[in-house]
């Protein structure tokens, strides 16, 4: 009903379009603003976190939750309107970033969801499938040990890789 109502119910911000719990997916009253494609980009994202839910841990890399959830959510052709920035940054989103209100926290989802892009554009999908499985599932090992596994690659040559993959 009210923006309120969601912040209370969703825990969502003014600028959050939708919040997925272990029981539901809560939309604020602002989506009702946004395009139809816009609208199935969000439900995607938050459909893969609904689908996800039992395969991740509350401790999972909110970047790579986020970012793989991204990378379902957008259409295979989105370009994000920050794309120049994500590559000057090169760096990971941390969770402040993701979480904090304001500008910032759209380029810190724009740099998750270009990581994923990277992941599945070099590797494949199933790829980053595994490295979701690996990085975010229950009992998971840190981020760099579940890289050197699924990839067989230090994360630093990973993120390196990414960086180039936004010069190229």
């Amino acid at each position: 009903g009210s923006q309120e109502q969601f912040a209370t119910l969703a825990g969502g911000d003014s600028e959050v379009a939708a919040t997925t719990t272990s029981d539901r997916i809560t939309l604020s009253p602002g989506v009702a603003a946004i395009t139809p494609t816009d609208l199935r980009m969000v439900l995607r994202h938050e459909l893969f976190h609904y689908a996800a839910r039992h395969d991740t841990a509350a401790d999972a890399p909110t970047w790579l939750t986020e970012g793989v959830a991204d990378f379902v959510g957008r259409a295979a052709t989105a370009q994000s309107p920050a794309w120049a920035s994500v590559a000057q940054s090169g760096q990971l989103p941390t969770v402040a970033e993701l979480a904090n209100e304001g500008p910032g926290r759209s380029g810190a989802y724009d740099r998750a969801w270009s990581f994923a892009s990277y992941v599945a554009d070099t590797y494949g999908a199933e790829r980053l499938r595994a490295l979701y499985l690996m990085a975010c599932g229950q009992g998971h090992p840190d981020v760099a040990t579940a890289v050197r596994k699924v990839f067989g690659v230090e994360l630093p040559v990973l993120l390196t890789g990414w960086r180039q993959w936004h010069s190229s």
